[in-house]
C-alpha cells in the first residue's frame, strides 16, 4: 500500500493521491497505481481537471470497472447471439442489394442516402432489426423526431475500415459518430472483434474529460492541440490515428512544436512558419524558472529566442531578438502566450498569433508593417502601441471588445474590420493616416472623437454606431455610404 501511494503521489500529483483515499479507499492494496497507470498517462492536473467537469463518479467507475467480468462473458458470445438474447435480429450487408431489401423495408420514410454503394467498399455494415419492428408505429413530429420505441428498433452499425471505427444510426438516421457497440450490449466491441475480425482501435469507456482523449489502448492522456486529428499532448506524448508515440527524452513537445535539443532543430507537422526563422540555431538551453522551464535559442549570430513553458508544455511567453520578418502563420496556433515581444522585427506577415486569446502584452516597437488577423481573436489586451506601423492589414484585433487605447501616429493605412467588435476606445487619432477601410470599429458605441487630418478615404461601416463629438477630417476626404457620412450631414 506505501508503494502504490508513493507512485500515485509521484506521477498524478498529492491532490490525486488524496481523492483517491477519499474515492477509493478499498482497493489501494489491489495495485491501484497499475490500473491509474493502465488508464492514464501521468498528468499531474488530472484531479483538478476531473474535480471541474464534476466527474467524480464516472471516475470511480472506470478504475472500479464493474462490468469487466460481465464483458468477457458476453464476448465469448457471436454478435448474432448478442442481439438475440436483448430481441434482435443481426444481418450482415454485403451486397448491394441486401442493403436496399433493408432500406426498402424499415427506410421508406427517412432520408437513407448515406447507405451508399460506396460505403460496402471500405465498411462493414450490420443492421440490428427488433423481432416486432415493422408493428412499431412511427410517431408524428411537428418539427423533428426524438429518440423513441421506433427510433430504436432498427439500428445501422456501420464500421469504417478506413478509420477503424463505428458508426451507429438510429431508424430516423440520426448518427453517434466514434460510438461504442458495447453502449448496445455489454461485450459487443469486443465479440465484433473476435468472431468478425472488426478491430476498433478506439474502444471508448463512458468517461469523457475536455481536453483528454484515447489512444488505441483505451488510455487517457490530456492534450493540448488537436490540429488535423493530431493530439499534441501534455506528456511528451504526440497520437495519431489511436497510436500514442512517446518523443524521445532529447526532444520536448511544447504546444505543437518539437524543441530537438540534441540536433539543435525545431519540428512541426504542420506548416507554421518559424521553421523558416530559425534555421542557424547555435545551442538550445533549458532552464528552470519560478516553476516554469525557459528555453533559450542561441542563433549563430548570437541573438536570442526565449519562450517560457508551464507545466503543462504550454508557451506562455515568446521573446526574440533574433526575429526581423516573421513571414505568415508565425505561432498562428499558439493560444496560451501571455507576453509577445519582438523588439527588432520590422515586418509582421499574415495570421500571426491570429488564434490567441490570452495575451496581454504586445512589444513590437520597430515594426513597420502588419498583416492580416493579427491577434484576431485576442480579448485579453487593453492598449497597444504601435510607434513605426505604416501599414496594417485586415482584421486587426478584430474581435477585441476591452482595449482603450491604440497608438499608432505613422500609421497611413488600415485594412478592413479594424477593431470591428471593440467597444471601449473612445478616441480615434491617427495624424498620418490616408485610408482607412470599411467596417473599422463597426460596434463602437462610445467613441466621441475621430481625428484624421490628412485622410483621403474612409470605408463604409466606419464606427456604424458611434455618436462621434469631434471630427476632424479634410474636405477632400473620400467617404462612403455609411452612418459615418450621415453623421457629417447631421453637423
Amino acid at each position: 500500500m506505501i508503494n502504490d501511494l508513493k507512485i500515485i503521489k509521484k506521477k498524478y500529483g498529492e491532490e490525486m493521491l488524496h481523492l483517491c483515499k477519499s474515492w477509493l479507499p478499498n482497493i489501494f492494496n489491489d495495485n491501484l497505481s497499475d490500473r491509474m497507470l493502465k488508464l492514464f498517462a501521468p498528468n499531474h492536473s488530472l484531479a483538478r481537471d476531473i474535480k471541474k467537469e464534476h466527474k467524480e463518479n464516472e471516475f470511480k467507475c472506470l478504475i472500479l470497472d464493474e462490468n469487466k467480468e460481465i464483458r468477457e462473458l458476453s464476448a465469448n458470445k457471436t454478435p448474432e447471439e448478442l442481439f438475440s438474447d436483448i430481441g434482435y435480429k443481426l444481418f450482415e450487408c454485403i451486397s448491394k442489394e441486401e442493403v436496399e431489401h433493408i432500406k426498402k423495408n424499415y427506410f421508406n420514410k427517412e432520408d437513407s442516402r448515406y447507405l451508399s454503394n460506396s460505403l460496402m467498399a471500405s465498411s462493414s455494415v450490420f443492421f440490428a432489426v427488433k423481432e416486432n419492428a415493422l408493428e412499431i408505429q412511427r410517431p408524428y413530429f411537428e418539427y423533428y423526431p426524438k429518440r423513441d420505441q421506433y427510433s430504436e428498433s432498427v439500428k445501422i452499425i456501420h464500421f469504417s475500415k478506413n478509420y477503424n471505427r463505428y458508426i451507429i444510426y438510429n431508424r430516423y438516421c440520426m448518427k453517434n459518430l466514434n460510438a461504442n457497440p458495447d453502449n448496445i450490449v455489454i461485450g459487443l466491441t469486443e465479440s465484433f472483434s473476435r468472431h468478425k475480425n472488426l478491430k476498433s482501435s478506439f474502444i471508448k469507456n463512458d468517461f469523457k474529460l475536455d481536453s483528454y482523449v484515447e489512444d488505441e489502448t483505451g488510455k487517457y492522456y490530456k492534450y493540448n492541440y488537436k490540429i488535423d486529428n493530431v493530439y499534441y499532448c501534455t506528456d511528451n506524448v504526440i497520437i495519431i490515428n489511436g497510436k500514442a508515440r512517446k518523443l524521445p527524452n532529447w526532444v520536448m513537445l511544447i504546444d505543437y512544436f518539437m524543441i530537438d535539443v540534441k540536433h539543435k532543430k525545431i519540428l512541426s507537422y504542420i506548416d507554421d512558419q518559424i521553421f523558416h526563422n530559425f534555421t542557424d540555431i547555435k545551442e538550445i538551453i533549458i532552464t528552470k524558472e519560478n516553476g516554469n522551464k525557459l528555453i533559450t535559442i542561441i542563433h549563430k549570430n548570437q541573438e536570442e529566442t526565449k519562450i517560457l513553458v508551464n507545466k503543462e508544455n504550454q508557451i506562455i511567453g515568446f521573446e526574440s531578438t533574433y526575429i526581423i520578418d516573421t513571414k505568415n502563420n508565425f505561432l498562428a496556433n499558439c493560444k496560451y502566450i501571455k507576453y509577445f515581444s519582438l523588439p527588432k522585427a520590422k515586418m509582421i506577415g499574415n495570421y500571426i498569433m491570429s488564434s490567441n486569446k490570452e495575451c496581454e502584452n504586445v512589444y513590437i516597437p520597430l515594426c513597420e508593417e502588419i498583416g492580416d488577423n493579427f491577434f484576431a481573436f485576442n480579448n485579453k489586451i487593453k492598449s497597444i502601441t504601435l510607434p513605426k506601423v505604416k501599414r496594417i492589414g485586415f482584421g486587426f484585433f478584430i474581435d477585441n471588445k476591452i482595449c482603450t487605447e491604440v497608438i499608432a501616429p505613422e500609421c497611413t493605412i488600415i485594412g478592413n474590420c479594424f477593431f470591428y467588435l471593440n467597444e471601449n476606445i473612445k478616441r480615434v487619432i491617427f495624424l498620418k493616416l490616408k485610408k482607412i477601410s470599411y467596417f473599422a470599429f463597426h460596434h463602437n458605441k462610445v467613441c466621441k472623437e475621430f481625428i484624421a487630418p490628412v485622410c483621403e478615404e474612409i470605408g463604409d461601416g466606419v464606427l456604424e454606431a458611434a455618436s462621434l463629438d469631434v471630427i476632424d477630417i479634410p474636405d477632400y476626404c473620400k467617404i462612403e455610404d455609411s452612418a459615418f457620412k450621415r453623421i457629417l450631414e447631421r453637423k
